[in-house]
């Protein structure tokens, strides 16, 4: 019998097309739900507002005007200006874009090492898991932002290292969700089957064991989305994230900590901010977890 191994072989047009209307089915669920029509809505907007930066920005980000230092919120700077002269809604827009980058590419990180840790170690178990889940215990015995502050001081501060820092410090989280469904997923009668016909452990992987942990790494990818932003605004702040002159949420907030009193708008601004698009992630990351779960699935729905 001609068994298929590689993973061109697996995911066909059947596959794509089941995809499709898995993804469809669960778009509907989620716009059903107040809170998921909100963090939906929150997330698209704030993306197309950073696709659009260029176009919706009224000034150049950077771009620094002395004369209009510290003014306060008016017709010409909708958010006021900071402490030289840079609009503050400029750099919100733009910081919006940095922000997603962020988010997006640190928590594909930490879902790409998290998932392919996870998965290795609940489907070979024995001497693997051991090994792999004393790393993972390692990992998490220190605070999620600590352990990212521990790797951008090895690396370095930059945009890139950061990124790379906090995916590292949410990998575990997401190898240890991943442990546990593929743990659940490898005793299923059909990976059995698979195994007795002589299917590679790739094949049964990929075909059984990725798409059983999958709705529970995407659930939590959303509600990582914005730990992420946090983290990452954090580490700005503190001068190890993004560098100036990179517009960054966490960037203006900390240029405006020593104007709190004089000029409360640089820092309430970008701290609205962060809370709106965290607060979309999280919203939408519910929703999607109620979705996902048959038996959750009547539960904060309109009627």
């Amino acid at each position: 019998m001609k068994t298929r191994n590689t993973f061109y072989d697996v995911v066909d047009k059947r596959f794509l097309l089941g995809l499709y209307r898995r993804i469809n089915s669960v778009v509907k669920d989620v716009m059903r739900t107040r809170k998921g029509r909100f963090g939906l809505v929150t997330i698209v907007l704030v993306t197309a507002i950073a696709i659009l930066a260029p176009v919706l920005a009224p000034y150049d980000p950077a771009s620094q005007n002395l004369t209009a230092r510290l003014t306060s919120p008016n017709t010409t700077y909708l958010l006021g200006t900071d402490s030289y002269g840079r609009d503050i809604l400029s750099r919100i827009i733009y910081g919006f874009r940095i922000s997603l980058l962020i988010g997006v590419v640190s928590v594909g990180v930490g879902v790409a090492i998290g998932t392919i840790m996870g998965t290795v170690s609940g489907y070979y178990g024995g001497w693997v898991d051991e090994i792999i889940g004393r790393l993972i215990d390692i990992m998490l015995a220190f605070p999620f932002l600590l352990l990212a502050l521990i790797i951008v001081a090895v690396l370095g501060p930059s945009i890139t290292n950061m990124m790379i820092a906090v995916g590292i410090s949410a990998a575990p989280q997401f190898a240890r969700l991943a442990r546990g469904d593929a743990l659940t997923a490898s005793e299923k009668e059909f990976v059995t089957a698979a195994d007795s016909i002589g299917r590679s452990h790739f094949s049964i992987i990929v075909e059984h064991i990725i798409p059983n942990i999958f709705t529970s790494v995407v659930v939590m990818a959303t509600l990582y989305m914005g730990r992420a932003i946090i983290i990452s605004a954090a580490l700005s702040f503190l001068g190890l994230g993004v560098q100036p002159p990179t517009p960054s949420l966490g960037l203006i907030l900390a240029d405006g900590r020593d104007f709190i009193a004089l000029a409360p708008w640089i820092t309430i601004a970008p701290g609205l901010a962060i809370v709106l698009v965290v607060l979309g992630f999280n919203l939408l990351g519910d929703a999607l977890n109620d979705a996902l779960d048959p038996e959750l699935q009547t539960g904060d729905k309109l009627q």
